[in-house]
């Protein structure tokens, strides 16, 4: 799990010296050089303001106060739309603060100087291209259908097609991509989400994807998918604010995963191992989305681990983002392509995987974009066997029942390992324990007991879960405590051993 727990760890100090008397510190604002960077918009900008101006500025439709630079909240047309259909104070921002600023090239330094001396403004960066590789995957179109999925049966996705419903669950999955799947293959048809936040053009790649996640089961034709669930059509957005923008229409739209099969190009291009350098705001985004879904992203298909200026591909080394290599079909080696590095979480069948293609048809692709939807589809369908399961710890639930391979426990080639629906559906429970005393120190949003924020002792896991429910014991963990259960309960070991007493 990419250092979330650290942040969280993180944010609490940040809102412990909020309470000092301290001046306001200066504002960041990124360096001249920065501004003439390849992926810079010339005239535009985003500008984190503290919570009070932000406001002021929301309420007064005031513009900054600096001539020449116009202000609009970078969540403004996603919540216009939102309030034409539903009750505007149910709309969830994801940066409450943070506008996007156009104003005249020619005034960048007088621009920049002026923000830079404003007390109230946190954080100003430019507004950048983001260029998307979106076809990661090679094809080799097979005419014969041969029905060979053996991405199913290494990932174990057929142990779970039975405990899931016939009927679709309502866990939207989107699919998040430069171009849209075909949503009238017979094999796809079914499993549209009423939503859709994308009006590019029809491609082979989002629908291969798609057919992964979600493809309908059952039905004597093509493939079957992991999860039978709704498979939503999601833009991946062509600058930094499209994108916040794209995230913050699926949290308030209900999206639960997230699989994003694709990277952003680097100045080198987009046939390299070359990567772009990490953005805040995108940062602050996903971090605040990754409470309400899980977002799976492709490691990458450069055979490499960062570029020459040592950026490592995004959006996989993002916090909040659950990045996956891709697993060969022979001997359980990492693909020849697939990248490799610290950002890595975990890995998936990603050679010849067989799914669906537009005009109806079926093809073999092979890259990380197809080891993705594995890893979504997984989640996905836990979310339909246990609709209340919470989405924030999807992550540590994949990670910790993960089949392990390669060097022993966590490596760059193969992140956690495996990912397993098996065991992660063995997994599933109501209330989670970890004797880890520093784990347990920030209970979380969501309350003490979920797997990312789990009870520090099997007692208050039992005391707090259902008669007859379940209590994962978190692997690992050694639990000293004298122990009385007086109710109907289950335990179980989740990811491993758990050992209660010496």
């Amino acid at each position: 799990m990419k250092r979330r727990r650290i942040l969280s760890v993180a944010f609490f100090c940040a809102c412990f010296l909020l309470l000092l008397p301290l001046a306001p510190p200066q504002a960041t604002v990124k360096g001249e050089s920065v501004w003439d960077e390849w992926d810079v918009i010339p005239g535009r900008l985003l500008v984190e303001y503290r919570p009070q101006r932000s406001q002021q500025l929301k309420t007064a439709l005031s513009t900054s106060g600096i001539a020449g630079l116009t202000l609009v909240s970078i969540d403004e047309p996603v919540r216009r739309e939102f309030e034409a259909t539903r009750r505007a104070e149910n709309f969830r921002p994801l940066l409450p603060n943070t506008f996007v600023g156009t104003f005249d090239p020619a005034q960048r330094e007088a621009v920049l100087a002026a923000l830079a001396a404003d007390p109230d403004v946190v954080y100003v960066e430019p507004e950048r291209r983001l260029i998307t590789a979106h076809t990661w995957g090679t094809a080799t179109p097979n005419d014969t259908f041969v029905g060979n999925l053996w991405g199913m049966t290494r990932t174990h996705a057929a142990d779970v097609w039975a405990a899931q419903s016939a009927t679709r669950a309502s866990v939207r999955v989107a699919v998040n991509e430069d171009d849209r799947f075909d949503w009238t293959h017979p094999d796809l048809s079914l499993q549209v989400s009423s939503v859709s936040s994308s009006t590019k053009a029809i491609g082979d790649h989002a629908t291969h994807v798609a057919g992964i996640i979600g493809a309908t089961g059952n039905n004597n034709r093509g493939v079957v998918g992991v999860a039978n669930v709704e498979l939503v059509n999601m833009a991946s957005g062509d600058t930094n604010a499209a994108f916040i923008q794209q995230l913050t229409w699926a949290v308030n739209n209900g999206v639960d995963v997230v699989n994003m099969s694709w990277k952003w190009c680097g100045s080198g291009g987009c046939d390299v191992c070359s990567y772009p350098s990490p953005d805040s705001q995108i940062q602050q985004a996903i971090y605040s989305a990754s409470a309400d879904m899980l977002i799976v992203a492709a490691a990458g298909n450069d055979s490499c681990n960062t570029d020459s200026n040592g950026n490592e591909p995004l959006p996989a080394h993002y916090v909040g983002v659950l990045a996956v290599s891709a697993l060969s079909n022979v001997n359980d080696a990492l693909a020849s392509f697939s990248n490799h590095g610290s950002y890595v979480d975990l890995t998936a069948p990603g050679v010849s995987i067989q799914s669906t293609i537009t005009n109806n048809q079926y093809a073999f692709f092979q890259g990380t974009s197809m080891a993705a939807p594995h890893v979504a589809g997984v989640a996905a369908a836990m979310l339909a066997i246990k609709p209340t399961f919470p989405n924030d710890s999807l992550e540590r639930l994949l990670e910790l029942t993960a089949e392990d391979i390669g060097t022993a426990g966590r490596d760059d080639s193969f992140g956690s390992g495996v990912v397993r629906a098996d065991r992660a559906m063995a997994a599933l429970a109501d209330k989670y324990s970890e004797s880890d005393q520093a784990v347990c120190a920030f209970p979380g949003p969501q309350g003490a007991g979920t797997l990312l924020y789990p009870h520090c002792t099997v007692s208050q896991a039992v005391s707090s879960a259902p008669v007859n429910g379940t209590v994962g014991l978190v692997s690992g963990a050694l639990f000293t405590e004298a122990l009385t259960i007086n109710k109907a309960i289950t335990l179980i070991s989740v990811g491993g051993v758990a050992t209660i007493g010496q």
